[in-house]
């Protein structure tokens, strides 16, 4: 009985072992993955600053601008226009893309 409890107590002690070993490998991967992913929060954070700053200055230069022109805070400014020619422009530079394009990979 004593040798079968000593070969039993062997292969526990070397399972645990192996257990334990990747418990230790899973937790280390883990802080590694975890400090990527600090990592990559800290660079949002920052990009996300620099876009409020941007917001801000955008915001103040409108009230400036605003200010220019007599208009009020709540005074809505027409900007259908302004989107219908953006649009054409971009249809016309995605047309003449394609145009480039075809020409380029024609034979």
């Amino acid at each position: 009985m004593t040798c079968h409890f000593s070969d039993l107590h062997l292969r526990l002690s070397r399972n645990m072992s192996g257990t334990l070993v990747q418990a230790v490998e899973e937790i280390r991967q883990l802080k590694h993955a975890l400090g990527k992913e600090e990592h990559r929060v800290k660079d949002l954070i920052q990009q996300l600053n620099k876009q409020a700053s941007r917001v801000e200055d955008l915001f103040d230069e409108n009230a400036v601008l605003r200010q220019k022109l007599g208009m009020g805070e709540n005074e809505k400014v027409d900007i259908r226009d302004l989107k219908m020619q953006k649009e054409a422009t971009l249809q016309q530079l995605r047309a003449l893309n394609a145009l480039l394009e075809r020409q380029v990979c024609a034979p």
